[in-house]
């Protein structure tokens, strides 16, 4: 039966159409459409897919696959949800000049800064491990640490002081920490520093490719492409971090259709979601540029991730690098910190050859390498790291440093995003049981079919590794498209979604 309630839910099984020939790469993945009425705003992460339905006032979660989860009735004229933690999300109440909080667990709505900060009028949020809430009125970004204490306001203007006009919606990249900052009188996108330094504007009024109508939403991939909703226009637009136009969906390679695009979010496998406020519906796509458009040598520090906390024994650091085919990554280094030290390491690890593996889609190699430090570190302790390449022309500058926290405590289960991922053809999949258990790791389809599985057996506490190759029980090579993993062990169950490419 669960099977066929997935099927059911996505309205266009998964079809791989290339939708561009540019420098862009455009797949459709299909679409979502049951359980939705009229959305505005979309946030994704690897574990669900929230909506903002303002019209009929209420926000619906569903599962990363699709599932409709939950709904809650919410208060006053929406605008913009964000997830700050499991079961809570943060929108703008436009009517009450306020950022609303909502607990679905309990049913819970207020006021989340109520005599904490006064807004004029908050219009759009931003959550990573900090809150980030543009303000129309003020012409400001502000920015809160979790606990609600401001850590420091950016106001919007550029560097002959010119405030932006009207700060419809924003977006930050995840990287490089920049502000991308709509400007709904004049259609351009303003290019923020972290600390508000004005970098550039880009784009203008009007219909033609790269010129903006009606914005909505913005979102920045990871790799730093940016999307904005061009309502009016029926279309989403898409830009590099730099603000050079590449491309947008639909175009003159495509059927895909919208009707009225307001939402738009990107999640970390670089899968586009769109919501449609008109059609009431949410088209996904996978994007990609071509080498020529990506940074030469991009790092992602992958574990242990900001703000982890893991075990203080067998502490494993993992980093994915990217690059052309005309650059080779020869070495990663390591290098460990306590906290408060930024300038003696504890541990390195310098020289580590890392693996590779071609992706014939992106023409681009990634590059994977680990490294578990033999320090003994300290129990409910801080500590940072960073890392770095050697190419076969130069020594790339340290990555910045990630912090995280140890901890005594016992294993717990837990299943780890897959890497790399997008993948092709084959990726690895870890995992830790806190106690020996009974395990199966099954891999399904978008219509909830298994493909294969991967592990049922037995197997002792600890940490575990398997891989996928990318085909089924037959042999054959899966299609491209997204599927789910799905760790079952004794009462413990938790799927993650992951993209092969070909």
């Amino acid at each position: 039966m669960k099977k066929q309630i997935i099927y059911l839910l996505f309205s266009t099984l998964f079809l791989s159409i290339p939708l561009s020939l540019s420098a862009v790469e455009i797949e459709y993945l299909g679409a979502l459409e049951s359980n939705i009425t009229a959305p505005t705003s979309i946030t994704v992460d690897n574990n669900s897919l929230t909506l903002l339905e303002p019209f009929s006032k209420e926000i619906k979660i569903f599962t990363a696959n699709g599932l409709f989860q939950q709904k809650l009735h919410i208060h006053g004229d929406a605008n913009s949800v964000n997830k700050l933690s499991d079961n809570e999300y943060l929108y703008c109440d436009l009517d009450a000049h306020i950022v609303a909080y909502v607990d679905l667990s309990l049913g819970l709505q207020t006021d989340y800064f109520k005599n904490i900060y006064t807004f004029l009028n908050p219009i759009d949020i931003i959550i990573d491990d900090k809150i980030y809430v543009l303000d129309a009125e003020s012409k400001q970004i502000l920015v809160f640490s979790k606990q609600k204490v401001l850590l420091s306001t950016i106001q919007l203007q550029d560097n002959n002081g010119t405030e932006i006009l009207f700060p419809n919606s924003f977006a930050k990249n995840s990287i490089t920490g920049n502000y991308y900052v709509l400007d709904q009188l004049t259609s351009k996108i303003w290019i923020l520093q972290p600390d508000g330094t004005f970098i550039l504007s880009f784009s203008t009024f009007g219909g033609a490719a790269g010129e903006i109508t009606r914005g909505g939403e913005i979102s920045v991939s990871s790799k730093g492409l940016v999307y904005i909703s061009d309502r009016y226009q029926n279309r989403v637009l898409i830009f590099t971090k730099d603000g050079k136009y590449l491309d947008m969906i639909p175009n003159s390679n495509t059927n895909v259709n919208f009707n009225l695009p307001t939402g738009v979010s990107v999640d970390e496998n670089d899968v586009l979601y769109v919501a449609s406020t008109e059609n009431s519906k949410i088209q996904m796509f996978h994007i990609s540029a071509s080498s020529t458009e990506t940074e030469a040598v991009s790092m992602e520090q992958l574990r242990p991730l900001a703000n982890d906390t893991v075990q203080s024994e067998d502490i494993e650091f993992f980093v994915r690098a990217t690059a052309p085919l005309t650059t080779e990554i020869r070495y990663i280094d390591f290098e460990l910190y306590t906290l408060s030290d930024s300038t003696s390491p504890i541990a390195t690890q310098l020289g580590v050859v890392p693996t590779e593996t071609f992706d014939s889609l992106l023409n681009i190699t990634f590059y994977t390498a680990q490294w578990v430090t033999t320090e003994l570190l300290k129990d409910d302790s801080e500590y940072k790291w960073r890392t770095r390449v050697h190419t076969q022309d130069t020594v790339n500058s340290w990555s910045s440093f990630q912090m995280f926290a140890t901890s005594g405590v016992p294993l717990s289960f837990s299943l780890a995003q897959n890497y790399p991922n997008p993948f092709n053809p084959s990726t690895t999949i870890n995992f830790t049981l806190s106690k020996e258990s009974d395990v199966t790791i099954k891999v399904f389809n978008l219509n909830g079919q298994n493909v294969i599985t991967l592990v049922d057996k037995s197997l002792p506490a600890g940490k575990h590794t398997v891989n996928w190759s990318g085909k089924n029980t037959n042999g054959q090579q899966s299609a491209t498209g997204i599927y789910f993993y799905r760790l079952t062990a004794d009462t413990f169950v938790e799927t993650k979604k992951m993209v092969l490419l070909k």
